[in-house]
Order: structure tokens, then C-alpha cells, then sequence
């Protein structure tokens, strides 16, 4: 879908009993780099220690490799959530890449009611890309 970018809008709810307690939502926004360090190891559990160390409830993911080759057929997604105790989680894929894909993702501590994703044409763009794939994205997030 060239000329076209994604908006990928997850909505979480904060459940009465989840949110009793809770005054306020710590939220993370990290690029983890399909979890390639500064070393170019490629090491979730490096990643998933920073993301505890926030004590973040929703932790948006830009750059998350899903079932891909380059990191050996793993969902991304899915090891972090484990690794961080945020049981609730949602992929968003940009693009395809390399047997998988590639993209970004939400981890929280609170269910996800919905996840949608919504592509818009961009008047007087040109996209340069490989497979008609969108030359761009844009992510909105809405909480309650």
C-alpha cells in the first residue's frame, strides 16, 4: 500500500479493581532495536531489565522484530512480556521482514481492550520502498 502510513492505536482499559489502588500510570517509551545492544548483541534480557527498572504499567516498543530470521524465529513481543511480568501485550506490524515482521508494540500491566490498525494515503507523497510496503508510521496510543 505505497503512500500510505499506519496508525496503530491500542486501547487499554484501567479495570475498575486494576485501578482502585492506582493514582497514577507510568509510561515507557523505549526503541529497542530488534534487542541489539550497543555491542550489536542481540539480548531481551538486557532490554527487559531496563524496562522493570522503570516500573513502567504500559511500555510502548518501537522497532520490535516478530518471527524474523535475523533473531532466530523469536515474537519478540511475547519473551518481553514474559521476561517483565506485563502479561498483557499487542504487536503492531509495519512491515514485512525477513520470514517475519517488523514493528512495534505495547506491554502492560493492564488488559488491552482493542487494538486497531488504520491506513491513511499521504497527498504529494513519494514512497521509495520495497514491496509497497508503508513508507511511513505513526502511532497513537489512548488510555482511559
Amino acid at each position: 500500500m505505497a503512500n500510505s502510513f499506519i496508525v496503530w492505536s491500542t486501547l487499554a482499559t484501567l479495570a475498575l479493581l486494576s485501578a482502585v489502588a492506582q493514582a497514577s500510570l507510568t509510561v515507557l517509551s523505549y526503541n529497542i532495536q530488534h534487542g541489539a545492544g550497543f555491542d550489536q548483541q542481540v539480548s531481551l534480557s538486557r532490554q527487559a531489565q531496563v524496562i522493570v527498572a522503570s516500573g513502567a504499567d504500559l511500555v510502548a516498543l518501537q522497532e520490535v522484530d516478530n518471527r524474523t530470521r535475523r533473531t532466530q524465529g523469536v515474537d519478540q513481543t511475547q519473551q518481553l512480556s514474559q521476561l517483565t511480568s506485563l502479561p498483557f501485550y499487542s504487536y503492531g506490524k509495519m512491515r514485512n521482514f525477513e520470514g517475519g515482521g517488523y514493528g512495534i508494540s505495547i506491554l502492560s500491566r493492564y488488559p488491552i481492550l482493542r487494538t486497531e490498525v488504520y491506513h491513511f494515503h499521504l497527498p504529494n507523497e513519494t514512497a521509495l520502498n520495497v514491496n509497497d510496503e508503508p513508507p511511513k508510521r505513526c502511532d497513537v496510543y489512548k488510555m482511559r
